[in-house]
């Protein structure tokens, strides 16, 4: 039987704070100038999840481009960030991460802590990695230099032999293609690459992603484009690397201009469903996988109360053991979730979680400040912002107090690049100064244009 949770709705924002606290915001942050992606990960060791975010130099609106920027926050355990005018940067260089596209966490060198991946468009191209000393300081390794229109990169072992290997995407090198983790830091962890695919669908490649899509116990690779509006998805047919030919997911327009995509359980047969969002038809649906025939089925829509979803991801955010979804839409300036009604992929109308979210390019889900709640990470490009909701479906929910003229201390500034990783791992903890906790409130600047 799902467990309800009684009065877990808020009166005003379904069942999040009512005011967003600002983890980071621009003017004069470099973290959140242009940020067009988060994640939650630990990279000091402590066991609370710290935030990663990735900043464009894409024009958007009225502003100038900038160069890109890689950093992270670290959380006291409480939801308290250390943020603003001098953030944890990852990247020395701005130009390596110039037209940020791409970022991952896992620990790829397997030495217990949490790397970091990046995928750049712009100026250098690269896809790297930056490699965590343990403390949140990081080194810089280039897998691939001049990488041709990197959008996307992940980590996961596709090949089965235990170590984690670099998953990548090149828009405008027209190739989805892998790296295997040779295991040998000395000459290089990531050397040879391996084509996946090579069609013009790959020209328009926007996300891939690795998980387990036919259940047999290695991972496939999942796709999506935003030019051809396909969801698509490559068989690992032997376990060790070797994919199948592209196998279609989505139907004719399914899904025009598709931007983000989730493998998750969303019907809770044990199998991997695709969550995907897509842009040009103001789309957040899923496809169910059926085992018996080993591909999946009609298209499912969530919601297309939604302009430009630029984001979406599944997780129990209501605490009753199923997966709902969570989602930022860019042109209505809106993070919202969707309640999983019966655990079989049946949801609930639209619940905002906030409609000021200027530029809403990028959300995630994390217990940030550790009362055993799911609260939501929101990445603003419009508002140069990153925010974050408190999830209030908790006995006892408390988060910090806002101030609205926050002042913030330096803090440590870390020396050297950031390496890629999904999940977290310990590393040692750099002292650093307070965050900012802060009431949101409105910006003035130009409400920001898509990229694609």
């Amino acid at each position: 039987m799902r467990a309800a949770r009684s009065g877990w709705l808020g009166t005003h924002l379904a069942g999040f704070g009512a005011a967003e606290i600002v983890l980071d915001s621009a003017h004069p942050s470099q973290a959140a100038d242009g940020v067009r992606t988060v994640l939650a990960a630990d990279f000091n060791g402590d066991s609370f999840p710290d935030i990663l975010s990735g900043a464009s130099s894409v024009r958007f609106g009225q502003r100038y481009s900038r160069h890109g920027t890689l950093a992270w926050s670290e959380n006291n355990g409480s939801g308290v960030f250390t943020s603003g005018r001098n953030p944890h940067l990852i990247n020395t260089n701005l130009l390596q991460v110039d037209g940020l596209r791409g970022i991952a966490a896992a620990d790829l060198d397997s030495d217990g802590d949490i790397d970091v991946l990046s995928a750049a468009f712009d100026a250098r191209d690269d896809i790297a990695w930056y490699e965590n000393n343990g403390n949140g300081n990081f080194s810089l390794h280039v897998i691939l230099p001049q990488a041709v229109g990197a959008v996307s990169v992940q980590a996961a072992d596709l090949n089965g032999d235990g170590a984690l290997d670099v998953l990548y995407a090149l828009k405008t090198g027209m190739s989805i293609g892998w790296y295997p983790n040779s295991g040998n830091a000395a000459v290089g962890l990531y050397n040879t690459s391996y084509i996946i695919d090579d069609s013009f669908d790959a020209a328009t490649v926007q996300q891939v992603h690795p998980a387990d899509l036919d259940g047999d116990g290695d991972q496939d690779v999942l796709a999506i484009t935003f030019g051809t509006s396909k969801v698509v998805w490559y068989e690992n047919l032997d376990g060790s690397g070797s994919f199948s030919a592209q196998k279609m997911i989505s139907a004719f327009f399914d899904v025009t201009g598709a931007t983000a995509a989730q493998a998750v359980d969303l019907n809770g047969d044990g199998h991997l469903d695709v969550l995907v969002a897509s842009c040009y038809n103001n789309k957040i649906a899923w496809y169910a996988y059926d085992p018996t025939i080993s591909a999946f089925g009609t298209l499912n829509i969530i919601s297309t109360d939604v302009s430009c979803p630029k984001s979406v991801m599944g997780a129990d955010l209501d605490g009753d053991d199923d997966v709902d979804v969570v989602s930022a839409s860019f042109y209505d300036n809106k993070l919202a979730w969707y309640e999983n009604l019966d655990g079989a992929g049946s949801f609930g109308p639209q619940q905002v979680i906030a409609i000021d979210a200027i530029g809403a390019s990028s959300v995630y889900v994390s217990d940030l400040n550790n009362d055993g709640c799911k609260d939501v990470v929101g990445a603003l490009s419009g508002a140069d912002k990153i925010t974050w909701y408190p999830n209030k479906c908790c006995t006892g929910h408390t988060t910090p107090s806002p101030t609205t003229s926050p002042t913030v201390s330096p803090s440590t500034s870390p020396t050297g690049s950031p390496s890629t990783s999904p999940t977290s791992s310990p590393s040692a903890s750099p002292t650093v100064s307070p965050s900012i906790a802060a009431h949101w409130s409105p910006s003035t600047r130009p409400q920001a244009r898509p990229a694609p």
